[in-house]
């Protein structure tokens, strides 16, 4: 006798009806992940406990929508037959773009690039899902594609105020770009009768950082400030009524603005989307309640292990589409990379480092204030000087970047150091002017670990240690932006680290990335081998004053 299971769903919460218990333990353990510090509460202690938690619920048989073809895989699996109830997808409004006619701007066609156009179909065909597209491979063009084709009101959300404004003054220009499509005549005449007659144009608002504009085609959105209007109301338990009442009225006042804006979108982007795990990336992606169309764009997804990545899914469904770096790298699109080890050895560690230091003052000791691995970064940046090389230092501690800045002027090298607190027009200063030549490098902390487009950086020094998968690639893909006007290479300096086991440890861990990353392990130098500019096409600059 078959076997029916139904499956319901809608753009946030999905269901399944007519199952057994044995089924629904498969379910619960499909969607289920072990809970991060489970052995350090008192049932893990005990053995009650194995740290297992599922997004599972065992008895409504409600889960969040982005697993429903996880469900229907293991349905299948176990000898069901599955019906799946869901309303269509709503028709997109906007022409479908191709690479002959890509709409949102003038790119000649590249066959190298197809996967951009591939990533709206997929849109198109399923409406919610993961792209994975290395860092470099055009996510932004990706994105105003797919706003094109959809033609509906849309979300782009991030967490970081420097993705905020970079996504919306690139989609700003390419929203811009298919307006003025839209006045030559020529134009519109060679893109046919049935496009231009779909073709819009879109426009650009922001909410975050003090702005709240939902007036845009595409909003623009920051996760911290969406999610702190749809939070509970929490009032200190020694407010007056008349404060209490006040506080609540003014809550309600912007928490429904906030409902009425997520329930207006459509169409969800989420930029950096392996972010989404976090609880107010979560909240604010299960309050978009009419947004059938999802996107998550990230070079990083499921390397977090656990609940943060089962989140992802759960908002946006499964990764249907990779492009991967060595992709990239082979056809050009990212700069070929070249990957230097320094070895800090024993003495090269201040003598108060040993090897059982915990790792907080092992950092400050061993990285920070290492003052041997601090010259050899500035070394390699007056190197990098000398050829004319644009170099980005990437610290994670403020101070840090602050010793390096002043060492670096001491050697008589321009430049700036951009932090948490420096304003986004500080930040594109600082890398025009590292692009024009006028300095010499640019040191970041994590400001510019995620998304910050650095197209002229060719060697890249990461100072700051550290050993998070994410974090590392997301670094190492700010130097890996395709060259225009020197050879297509990148050049990334890192450090062997040693003497105490954390460092080790995460230097290992570092270098394992490359090593078995397709497209960078075949960069690697061997110990004591140096960058050969020279060999690789680079020109040392004239000396001013010296005849051409």
């Amino acid at each position: 006798m078959t076997k029916i299971a139904r499956v319901l769903s809608n753009p946030v919460v999905a269901k399944v009806e007519g199952i057994d218990d044995p089924t629904k333990l498969a379910l619960s353990d499909a969607m289920s992940f072990i809970v991060d510090g489970y052995e350090h509460t008192d049932a893990g202690r005990s053995g009650g406990w194995d740290g297992r938690s599922t997004l599972y619920d065992w008895t409504s048989g409600r889960f969040p929508a982005g697993f429903v073809a996880t469900a229907i895989a293991t349905l299948q699996n176990e000898g069901w037959e599955v019906q799946q109830v869901r309303k269509p997808l709503p028709a997109p409004l906007g022409p479908m773009p191709t690479q002959e006619c890509p709409i949102v701007d003038e790119h000649a066609p590249d066959p190298n690039r197809e996967y951009q156009f591939k990533a709206v179909r997929i849109l198109e065909k399923h409406g919610s899902y993961i792209a994975q597209i290395a860092t470099g491979g055009g996510k932004s063009r990706v994105a105003a594609l797919c706003i094109t084709r959809i033609g509906r009101k849309t979300m782009f959300v991030t967490t970081r105020q420097a993705l905020l404004y970079q996504m919306g003054e690139a989609l700003d220009e390419m929203g811009k770009a298919i307006l003025a499509k839209l006045s030559d005549d020529q134009l519109l005449a060679k893109l046919g009768t049935e496009i231009a007659s779909k073709l819009k144009g879109f426009t650009v608002s922001y909410v975050g950082d003090s702005a709240w504009d939902t007036s845009g085609d595409v909003v623009c959105a920051m996760v911290p400030t969406l999610s702190q209007r749809i939070a509970p109301l929490e009032l200190p338990l020694t407010s007056t009524l008349d404060e209490k009442k006040r506080a609540t009225e003014r809550w309600q006042r912007r928490y429904d603005e906030a409902i009425a804006f997520l329930d207006s979108v459509e169409f969800v982007i989420g930029e950096e989307a392996h972010e989404a795990g976090g609880n107010g990336y979560y909240d604010v992606l299960g309050k978009c309640r009419n947004a059938h169309y999802r996107l998550a764009l990230t070079a990083t997804p499921m390397m977090k292990d656990g609940e943060s990545d089962l989140r992802l899914i759960a908002r946006f469904g499964p990764i249907r589409l990779r492009v991967t770096e060595e992709y990239l790298i082979g056809c050009g699109i990212l700069a070929k990379p070249f990957f230097k080890y320094i070895p800090i050895g024993a003495k090269e560690q201040p003598p108060t480092l040993r090897r059982a230091t915990a790792w907080q003052k092992a950092e400050d000791l061993g990285i920070v204030n290492n003052m041997t691995r601090n010259k050899h970064v500035c070394a390699e940046t007056i190197r990098g000087s000398r050829w004319g090389l644009p170099v980005g230092i990437l610290v994670k501690r403020q101070k840090h970047g602050k010793i390096l800045h002043d060492m670096l002027k001491q050697c008589g090298l321009k430049g700036a150091f951009i932090f948490g607190e420096s304003g986004n027009d500080k930040r594109k200063d600082a890398l025009k002017k590292l692009a024009s030549g006028e300095y010499d490098y640019v040191i970041g902390s994590t400001i510019i670990d995620v998304g910050v487009d650095v197209p002229a950086l060719q060697i890249l020094i990461m100072a700051g240690g550290g050993k998070a998968e994410v974090a590392v690639r997301q670094r190492i893909g700010r130097a890996l932006r395709k060259k225009y006007h020197t050879p297509n290479f990148a050049f990334i300096v890192d450090f062997e680290d040693g003497n105490n086991k954390h460092l080790v440890k995460h230097a290992k861990a570092r270098r394992a990335i490359v090593e078995q990353t397709a497209g960078f392990s075949d960069g690697i130098l061997a110990r004591g081998k140096d960058f050969d500019f020279a060999g690789l096409g680079f020109q040392r600059p004239m000396p001013v004053g010296m005849a051409a």
